[in-house]
């Protein structure tokens, strides 16, 4: 048995535009094309404004031609006044250091692409993180409500496969249950016979180990339809016609031979259904 994708590969090549966009390699590749157009974007308005040739500053002098200007008069020497500082004074620290005009930018660019980051690395994991939490609860439960089918295209087609495993599980476990509830059910009876018939066995060391036998069979089936049965507790109630199921039981025993007749009559209830039919 081969499993098949749900889209083969003439079908993805007849996909259009508007399907392809909707995918997570096109979901992830528009984050990064945005994130690194705005911090380009960013990075120009700030060397556009606080640059080193931004519009407000003022152009510099022309050079004069023809000579070099010299040092001007009295150059080196202390201005008129001038008084040396006194002893034991010390200058105040220096400014400090001012960053290249260059990092505003490059700030701009490594936020830009940490965000796209983050945003990218949680597009892939959302759809993961949520078919391995509904993977838990299915082993958990085969009644969990299924996987919601949203999200870029590959994760809504993980989700309907996923689905579709979902429903297989739960029919094959439902096949399975029904087969053991009819076999078990249908066995019970020739067993009883067999048991009454016991009975009449002359050999009473016979008599009790066929009993023996039959006793352990019936309490192997007892515990199987047991066992069924608290399977089957956890599914919803349902509307059940209990005056149906009294017709039908008299009407089995009648066919055995006993005066048994139905009289009266029973709305319907909602109860678990299996456990009246096969009690």
């Amino acid at each position: 048995m081969s499993a098949t994708s749900p889209e083969s590969a003439p079908e993805r090549a007849k996909e259009k535009p508007l399907e392809r966009a909707d995918s997570l390699f096109a979901r992830l590749f528009g984050v990064f094309l945005l994130a690194i157009v705005v911090a380009h974007l960013l990075a120009f308005a700030w060397f556009h404004y606080y640059g080193p040739h931004r519009p407000d500053m003022p152009p510099p002098p022309p050079p004069e031609q023809g000579f070099e200007r010299g040092p001007p008069p009295g150059f080196g020497a202390p201005p008129e006044g001038f008084r040396p500082p006194p002893e034991g004074f010390r200058p105040p620290p220096p400014p400090p250091p001012r960053l290249p005009f260059w990092s505003a930018p490059f700030a701009f660019q490594l936020l830009a692409l940490i965000l796209a980051a983050g945003i990218g690395a949680r597009l892939l994991a959302r759809p993961v993180q949520r078919m391995g939490d509904a993977a838990l609860r299915l082993s958990e439960d085969l009644d969990s409500p299924p996987l919601p089918e949203t999200g870029p295209r590959e994760a809504r087609q993980a989700a309907h496969a996923f689905n579709r495993m979902r429903e297989r599980i739960r029919e094959q476990v439902q096949q399975r249950s029904r087969m053991l509830v009819a076999v078990s059910h249908d066995l019970r009876t020739p067993l009883s016979r067999l048991r009454l018939r016991v009975e009449e066995i002359d050999n009473p060391q016979l008599r009790t180990r066929i009993g023996q036998d039959l006793a352990e069979m019936i309490g192997m089936l007892d515990s199987t339809l047991h066992y069924l049965q608290q399977e089957r507790a956890s599914e919803p109630l349902q509307w059940f016609d209990v005056k149906a199921l009294a017709d039908s039981l008299a009407e089995d025993a009648c066919e055995r031979g006993a005066d048994v007749g139905v009289d009266g009559y029973c709305a319907p209830l909602k109860v678990h259904p299996w456990p009246c039919v096969h009690a």
